[in-house]
């Protein structure tokens, strides 16, 4: 969520609704204004921020200002710890969404290898369809880092199997000549 915001988009995606204020309950300041902005960016983004530059001030006013709090009570919400543990889980419960297994996971890399590689290679926007991915099936996809590790991964498999298909669709001299070649450095230094 590194876009800029303008007021219009954050109006779209961040006003809170009656069954959005409903959801919240009562809370101490700080973890109703927690709670809520955990809300709007799971609705908007399908996952929870993953660090502070993920809530821009701008959004964090404007939720405060529909709840009547000031926004300097999110200081005192706290980042990690059964609070928020409980307010992500009810908010999963609420949205139908649950944390990736190991199987969805493994699912996303087969998805990835099967239907999307043969096509794009690109890291970044690898992650941008698998986030996507996760979303249309209703599942909160892991941390940042595991997603860039899954979609490496994925990327290292299917280059693999690519180069291994390759190989062996190529004629027995060729592969002789390859491997003659590949013992001879000085010849390859000559080639570039």
């Amino acid at each position: 969520m590194t876009q800029p915001w303008d007021i219009d988009d954050i109006i779209a995606c961040f006003t809170l609704v009656p069954p959005d204020i409903s959801f919240l309950g009562s809370n101490d300041p700080h973890n109703h204004l927690g709670k809520a902005l955990l809300l709007k960016f799971f609705q908007h983004e399908g996952r929870f921020p993953a660090r502070a530059s993920e809530r821009p001030s701008a959004i964090i006013d404007y939720v405060a200002q529909q709840l009547r709090l000031p926004p300097e009570v999110l200081r005192e919400y706290q980042w990690d710890g059964r609070t928020i543990k409980e307010h992500r889980r009810q908010i999963r419960a609420l949205l139908g969404f649950h944390p990736a297994t190991v199987a969805d996971q493994k699912a996303l890399r087969m998805w990835l290898i099967h239907e999307v590689l043969p096509d794009e290679h690109r890291p970044a926007y690898l992650e941008q369809l698998a986030y996507q991915h996760l979303r249309r099936r209703d599942i909160e996809p892991p941390t940042t880092g595991r997603m860039a590790r899954l979609v490496t991964s994925a990327l290292h498999q299917y280059e693999q199997s690519f180069f291994v298909a390759t190989a062996t669709r190529l004629p027995e001299p060729v592969k002789v000549h390859l491997r003659q070649l590949a013992l001879q450095p000085h010849l390859a230094e000559n080639l570039r």
